[in-house]
């Protein structure tokens, strides 16, 4: 969600006082825990100690998500991703309908 900040501005603070308050049960209210949350977003490779090989596939896998090939709206202003599961095959094809908000929402 992070590497795709410019996308869905979820950037590591957005992400941290978001999730802070429910991991550390301090409602919104703790940024030491803000912070802490922070640096395991930052430095996830070094904490869960991901060696290379993991790591390129992350990469490979973040790049194909954020390739918006094959999109398109409904009628309902909804964005329609079709998603392929290992292979383009019609097969292993599931459709995302996702809602876009309004800045106020």
């Amino acid at each position: 969600v992070q590497k795709c900040a410019d996308l869905n501005q979820m950037c590591t603070k957005n992400l941290s006082l978001l999730f802070a308050p429910s991991l550390f049960q301090t409602h919104g209210k703790g940024e030491h825990e803000v912070k802490i949350v922070e640096d395991l977003i930052d430095n996830y490779l070094h904490v869960f100690d991901i060696d290379e090989e993991h790591q390129t596939q992350i990469e490979l896998e973040v790049s194909l998500i954020t390739t918006w090939k094959d999109t398109q709206l409904s009628q309902a202003g909804d964005l329609i991703i079709e998603v392929y599961l290992e292979r383009k095959n019609p097969d292993c094809c599931i459709t995302l309908k996702v809602r876009l908000l309004a800045a106020d929402e």
